[in-house]
């Protein structure tokens, strides 16, 4: 037998320590509770089962929220809302509890970290469908820039990762800002939910029509994108600069790391402003964003498994089919076909992640490993 048939099989490599650095003051207040709670998990709980739970706790009450309010500019009932601050706070605390009991336990993992980031990015989007409606925003331009915004801030922190190694959380825009902030906006709604559609000309504001007229929602959205986009998004495009320290080589492969999300976005959004019917225009958006999640998905793992980021030819074929989609197809169900598959495609492809990392790093997913004999 030759050495090439006997040698064994090149293990896979992936990060073996966490490069997320988180500066948030927010979180730094949270600890005390964080810790304490922490006591209380018992050890057969899986940390990998805990950040599944947090991830529930949010996306059960918004499903059950979307679907009694479809439209999202309906009154949502107390009930309702006292669900959504309570499912924040929990994903919230799990969220938090899962990386300690991780460490308390010895099982901290890549698995660990890449199922945190990215089932972080679906309990936002949900957070924030639910502030859509508590605020009731309606489906227009105002609710998928609000979605849009979530996405591209969370792509943006992979992006930065896959050029400096490291995913840095900054004060005033990390996940628990984000978290914190919905609970005052629901709470606001469970007190004085008027507020909401209240205007700048109401208070003897003398600005152009179109923004005096804008209401308290919509305003609330475009003060968010400016933070979190003006500050958050730009923070990390300035380090992933500095970081190509002016080659052009580095450059180009920035952008090149960009181009599935804008491949997916761009188009999506100029798709959207031609389809005139609402219901429409809201499965066309749900499709879009799971494909953008399953982009972000792909990059975290990429960033945890060490490896170069490919370019995914399934994009193209996403594009031809929203094509088509906005200029063949003639009512309401092929657009809700076409989210469907995109929800199922976007889970296969996190399983098929998620199962291949579990087996290579020979960690289980969802429970405890059992002592080794």
């Amino acid at each position: 037998m030759t050495s090439q048939e006997t040698a064994p099989a090149e293990k896979p490599k992936y990060k073996t320590q966490s490069s997320t650095v988180d500066y948030s003051q927010a979180a730094e207040l949270l600890q005390p509770w964080w810790t304490f709670a922490a006591q209380f998990v018992p050890s057969w709980i899986s940390p990998n089962l805990l950040t599944v739970l947090g991830c529930l706790a949010i996306v059960v009450p918004s499903l059950l929220l979307l679907i009694l309010n479809p439209s999202l500019d309906q009154d949502l009932s107390k009930t309702i809302l006292v669900a959504q601050i309570f499912g924040i706070f929990i994903m919230q605390t799990l969220d938090a509890l899962d990386g300690k009991h991780a460490r308390r336990l010895g099982l901290s993992s890549a698995l660990g970290s890449w199922l945190d980031h990215t089932l972080d990015i679906v309990s936002m989007l949900f957070v924030y469908a639910g502030v859509a409606a508590s605020i009731r925003l309606g489906i227009n331009a105002f609710s998928w820039a609000l979605l849009l915004g979530i996405s591209l801030y969370s792509y943006g922190l992979h992006w930065e990762e896959s050029h400096t190694g490291t995913l840095v959380l900054g004060n005033g825009t990390s996940i628990t800002e984000g978290q914190l902030l919905a609970i005052l906006i629901h709470l606001v709604s469970l007190f004085y939910p008027a507020f909401w559609d209240m205007r700048l000309v109401d208070f003897g504001f003398s600005l152009a029509e179109s923004l005096g007229n804008l209401r308290a929602a919509e305003w609330a959205v475009i003060i968010g994108l400016l933070s979190m986009i003006g500050v958050g998004y730009s923070a990390s495009a300035w380090r992933v600069i500095l970081s190509c320290q002016g080659s052009w080589v580095k450059g180009k492969e920035s952008l090149r790391r960009l181009l599935p999300f804008l491949l997916l976005v761009g188009p999506s959004s100029l798709f959207m402003a031609q389809v005139g019917n609402l219901e429409s225009g809201f499965w066309l958006a749900v499709g879009s964003l799971a494909l953008v999640v399953r982009s972000i998905g792909r990059l975290a793992y990429e960033n945890v498994a060490l490896k170069q980021p490919s370019f995914d030819p399934f994009i193209l074929g996403v594009l031809v089919l929203q094509f088509g989609l906005v200029f063949l197809a003639d009512n309401a169900a092929h657009y809700k076909i076409f989210a469907i598959a995109c929800v199922f495609v976007s889970i296969y492809d996190w399983l098929r992640i998620a199962r291949q990392m579990s087996r290579e790093l020979d960690v289980p997913l969802l429970t405890v490993p059992s002592p080794k004999k």
